[in-house]
């Protein structure tokens, strides 16, 4: 809906019925003002020692040296000072009967980037980077900070805060507190302040976090995507506001930091005027349009201002982010009651709910402006309701879908489409596989049949077409043809799951065979257990490659003896080599030997491994060097 303004319903009829919104309304406000507030973020206060001589001084820089050479003038607290210093000091003393044998707490005073505690000139605190503009925010981090017994001392102790700023141009320091109890009473007393500061602030910034996700995830499939979409923003502008005060480093510049803060700080209000707009039912494009542009405009004059002048813009950043939290904070109020006297409305709980965050951010912004008071009640409310209502409106109020079962006939068919899909590619992949190893071994064994049955057959035809052929050369051809007939049925065989299962099989199957051709076999092993984990391609290459090797040992080599070693080298591409070495006659010159060398060289090069061949006169070497996993 652009503009179409329903007409209200002021009749006494229509004024009843606001009646029972009304009333949860003010319960909700007075559930949180009167009850939540009070019980859980109002914190008793510790015993507190008297400050004597408050003392303030600008340093030229965060040392202990520039500390002890500084011109302190007296002052009071709160103490506040701007404008170009980036160093300050404080200094002031409290008077101790005796010293608790735990040392004192203090709940630091300092509204400042970082800061270093000193008591009576000891550093007792201090953490990350003070030199400005690159100090780290370790000042933002809200805690107990000890004083311990070793540095305390009966009667008068001198307290000093050095403290830094880059950008921000105030110094603020508020009355510490010092409980002279002793340290565990002081941590006692601030633990429930300590853990809505620290914890309840982080874990309320990882659930609104976890709310944005899911919102956007969800808006997604969502018919109410609107809905969802300034859900998340909501929330996720939140969480980035949390992030804020915990990031004690951020990996950026300080102007950029400060413009990030107060971007989050106008952002997260107004995408919660956007989410009651179309929260309604009704909403208006163009007032979402208007918000978001105003927005726009008012984060580019930041950056503009921060670019050219740090100092100044601060305060031009705070007031502009006063009056747009006010500013929408009362057009959300205004636009709820237009809603309720236009419409009839039955998310009583809801509307106190999304109305209290809208009064939350109006009392904020007040305090900041008027009273330069420093309050979070939407901070410390937000998270809490952002869950409320994510839980709400994604449990029962968004049709995801038009009906359960619309859901579950559309997750059965994807189920059912997916599961189709994934058959037929694993099908596919496997007929790819299966056929490609299948015209493989078909090309081998045809080289095979073709270099070695082929030959004996050609060569003992050629014998009978000279004469008889006789009795002992025929035996020995048909010797020759059963041992090549042997090896190839060998060689189709499975090479085995591993490495070392291959080489096992492999000296099982060729020990007998070389045995009965008066060939002895010595087998070496000086792997040191070191043969890689190679995957069943890789290893049925390997197993191909020695089977071929100790074919040409049968077929051409005349030798005695051969010798297999597996040996562990000390290269780290190549660490493990297979050596075959025979004594028979060599590769003889210009001699031509088929396909197998070839064939031996290529399966070498497709799983990445080296192949040598060395021949002479006294035998042949071939040297199988393994590729690393």
């Amino acid at each position: 809906m652009i503009w179409s303004f329903t007409k209200p319903d002021l009749s006494p009829a229509g004024l009843k019925r606001l009646i029972p919104v009304i009333l949860v309304i003010v319960a909700v406000q007075l559930a949180w003002w009167a009850g939540i507030k009070p019980w859980l973020f109002e914190f008793a206060k510790p015993q507190n020692h008297e400050i004597l001589n408050v003392q303030a001084a600008e340093l030229p820089a965060p040392t202990v040296a520039a500390l002890s050479s500084a011109a302190f003038t007296p002052t009071t607290l709160p103490w506040e000072s701007c404008c170009e210093a980036h160093y300050q000091a404080i200094r002031f003393e409290i008077r101790l009967d005796k010293v608790p044998p735990d040392g004192l707490g203090m709940v630091s005073g300092p509204a400042v980037d970082n800061f270093i505690t000193l008591v009576n000139g000891h550093i007792v605190q201090g953490e990350g980077r003070m030199i400005a503009p690159t100090a780290s925010y370790h000042g933002n981090t809200r805690r107990v900070y000890r004083l311990p017994e070793a540095a305390l001392q009966p009667g008068v102790n001198r307290i000093d805060v050095i403290m830094t700023r880059n950008v921000i141009p105030w110094f603020d320091f508020n009355v510490p507190y010092i409980d002279p109890r002793g340290y565990d009473v002081m941590k006692a007393v601030t633990a429930e302040r300590s853990f809505v500061m620290n914890e309840y602030m982080l874990i309320g910034g990882v659930m609104t976090g976890l709310v944005a996700v899911a919102a956007f995830v969800l808006a997604w499939r969502a018919r109410d995507r609107g809905l969802l979409l300034w859900l998340g923003a909501m929330a996720g502008f939140y969480s980035l506001k949390i992030l804020f005060y915990g990031w004690e480093d951020p990996p950026f510049s300080p102007e950029f930091r400060i413009w990030y803060y107060f971007a989050v700080a106008n952002l997260a209000p107004a995408a919660l005027l956007c989410f009651i707009d179309v929260w309604t039912g009704h909403g208006y494009r163009y007032l979402r349009w208007a918000v978001c542009g105003l927005c726009g405009l008012i984060l580019l004059a930041f950056a503009v201002a921060f670019a050219t002048n740090p100092t100044t813009a601060f305060d031009f950043a705070s007031d502009t982010t006063d009056l747009f939290g006010i500013s929408v904070g009362m057009a959300a109020v205004a636009r709820f009651a237009w809603h309720l006297v236009s419409r009839r409305e039955g998310r009583s709980l809801q509307l106190a709910i999304l109305l209290l965050c809208m009064t939350t951010v109006i009392s904020d912004r007040v305090n900041e402006w008027l009273l330069n008071r420093a309050d979070s009640d939407f901070e410390m409310v937000v998270p809490l309701l952002i869950v409320a209502l994510g839980l709400a409106f994604l449990s029962h109020n968004i049709r995801l879908f038009q009906s359960a079962g619309d859901l579950n006939a559309y997750l059965a068919e994807e189920l059912k489409r997916k599961e189709a899909e994934l058959a037929e590619g694993y099908q596919r992949q496997a007929d790819m596989a299966r056929v490609a190893t299948l015209n493989e071994e078909r090309q081998r064994i045809m080289r095979d049949m073709h270099d070695g049955i082929g030959g004996q057959l050609i060569a003992l035809l050629l014998s009978s077409r000279k004469g008889p052929v006789g009795q002992d050369d025929l035996t020995r051809s048909l010797g020759v043809m059963v041992d090549e007939l042997r090896l190839m049925i060998d060689s189709m065989d499975s090479a085995g799951d591993s490495l070392s299962d291959a080489l096992a099989a492999f000296r099982e199957r060729i020990e007998p065979r070389l045995s009965s051709a008066g060939i002895e076999l010595r087998w070496r092993d000086m792997s040191e257990g070191a043969t890689p984990a190679y995957g069943p391609q890789t290893v049925l290459q390997i197993f191909r490659i020695l089977q071929e090797a100790v074919t040409n040992v049968f077929k051409h080599a005349a030798s005695r003896s051969v010798e297999i070693a597996i040996v562990a080298v000390a290269d780290a591409a190549h660490p493990v080599r297979i050596d075959i070495v025979d004594d028979g006659q060599g590769i003889k010159t210009g001699k031509k030997s088929g396909h197998g060398l070839d064939n031996m060289q290529e399966r070498a090069r497709s799983i990445g491994a080296r192949l040598s061949i060395e021949s002479g006169a006294t035998g042949t070497g071939v040297h199988l060097h393994l590729p690393a996993v």
